[in-house]
């Protein structure tokens, strides 16, 4: 990136200067980062960019004084946040430093928020913990900053908690809380993608087909009353035997709960979904649990998605083990799927903190397919991992989709990534797709403004996406 002319000349706002930090005793090099230096100015925006492993969040949990003691030490350098050297500051001046002078916005927001507070709340704590406004003065700062974060309905979603948001609302959240101090300095954790266009495939029967698929959500009862939010309206989707449909939108858009209708881990309000010529939107939890085996699904966040206190092995064979198949069996196809996921099978017996992201987003897919399903869901698989691990987490996914023809629907704001794993995409803007086609199509030459106001916004929209379209 090139500054302004004006920056350059300006005192930086944050100096790291040869800075050194040391990974435990045993592992494969002696320090994460080595004599690093870099600077940000006002109004500058600095990346660092690099592979998972490079060092890039090791610099940033430096910054904030957020390494774990023990693991991982800084031995070299400095760290200057205005002048103040970051690294020498004890644990009551670093409190102060955060979110007041310095704030960061974590890669994964469901992780970073606490399930058991309102959204509001948790805005809250930071000013009740810096500042002395009165109650009434931090609510209307709070809807104030919700608002230039461009959330919709800040009075309803101050009384929200972040499992009630999608994933794009709790990451607005999560730059509310950073950016309500107004800090000198402010730290992205984002990974980002490459785009490739992929070549489209011939693709057999329908598997999934959605007829006026509706979702809302809210209402409250008698005594309470709840937002209602319109989430899916009459969406009108199919997937073939062999092919990836993209479900593609920004946040809010209703992506991700027409995949949970889907997979029946919600239930719909309106309309019909059938996998093959089955209806299942209307079957009770008894009744839909023959068909479960059928519909998989990959969430975004690996880190939250495997019990950390079972093996991966055991995460594996569940499904199957519940539908009466032996655990001989099950263990013998869990070994199976580990090579086919591109894993050791002999590292069946270790926990998921012993393995990376990437791994372990590898794992779930694994016990995705564990079942046989002929819908294979991913919602948002790659985007919690980093630039590099995506593209192989891609690729796998891609692979598996023509060695096993699997049905796949994929959900993802990302339209680069929905360019590379994609052969019909549908565009969704407020709970209704608004644009739907084949990915040459759509991304050669779109109709809807919506449409076209997401490719205005893409980062890289200078980009090739994909050729015209004759």
């Amino acid at each position: 990136m090139t500054a302004p002319a004006d920056i350059g000349a300006e005192t930086p706002v944050l100096e790291v200067k040869s800075l050194t930090v040391e990974l435990p005793k045993g592992t494969d090099r002696q320090f994460a980062v080595e004599e690093i230096s870099f600077a940000v100015r006002p109004r500058e925006i600095v990346c660092l960019v690099g592979e998972s492993g490079s060092g890039k969040s090791v610099s940033a949990f430096s910054v904030m004084g957020l390494l774990p003691q023990g693991q991982l030490t800084p031995v070299g350098g400095e760290i200057l946040l205005q002048g103040e050297n970051v690294l020498t500051a004890d644990a009551e001046r670093l409190r102060a430093l955060r979110c007041t002078r310095m704030s960061m916005i974590f890669q994964e927001p469901m992780t970073a928020l606490n399930p058991v507070l309102t959204c509001g709340d948790q805005i809250d704590e930071v000013l009740r913990t810096h500042t002395d406004l009165a109650p009434e003065a931090r609510r209307g700062k709070i809807i104030d900053i919700m608002n230039d974060v461009q959330l919709p309905d800040p009075a309803g979603i101050y009384g929200a908690y972040p499992h009630q948001l999608s994933g794009g609302q709790r990451q607005r959240i999560m730059i509310a809380m950073a950016l309500v101090l107004d800090p000198v300095l402010l730290i992205a954790a984002v990974p980002s993608m490459t785009p490739r266009r992929r070549d489209p495939v011939a693709a057999g029967a329908p598997v999934l087909r959605t007829e006026n698929l509706d979702k809302t959500y809210g209402g409250g009862g008698l005594l309470r009353r709840e937002r209602v939010v319109h989430a899916a309206k009459a969406v009108n989707i199919e997937v073939r035997r062999g092919e990836t449909l993209g479900i593609v939108g920004e946040s809010g858009s209703g992506k991700s709960t027409v995949a949970r209708c889907i997979a029946r881990l919600i239930d719909p309000t309106g309309g019909e979904i059938y996998i093959d010529d089955d209806a299942i939107g209307g079957l009770s939890t008894r009744q839909m649990r023959r068909h479960r085996r059928r519909i998989q699904i990959v969430f975004q966040d690996p880190y939250r998605s495997l019990n950390p206190r079972r093996t991966v092995g055991d995460s594996i064979i569940e499904g199957p083990t519940n539908y009466g198949q032996s655990r001989a069996a099950a263990h013998a196809r869990a070994r199976e799927l580990m090579e086919l996921v591109q894993l050791d099978p002999n590292a069946l017996d270790r926990y998921p903190h012993q393995f990376s992201g990437g791994q372990r987003q590898r794992i779930c897919i694994a016990r995705a397919l564990a079942m046989e399903p002929e819908l294979l869901i991913a919602d948002e698989a790659v985007s919690a991992l980093d630039v590099s691990v995506q593209a192989q987490v891609m690729r796998l996914l891609d692979d598996i989709r023509q060695r096993l023809n699997l049905a796949m629907l994929f959900i993802t704001h990302d339209l680069r990534v929905a360019a590379q794993v994609c052969d019909r995409v549908a565009v969704m803007r407020q709970g209704e797709v608004v644009e739907y086609g084949p990915v040459g199509a759509i991304f050669g030459a779109p109709q809807h403004p919506y449409t076209i106001a997401l490719f205005e916004a893409a980062p890289g929209k200078d980009w090739e996406f994909a050729p015209p379209v004759d």
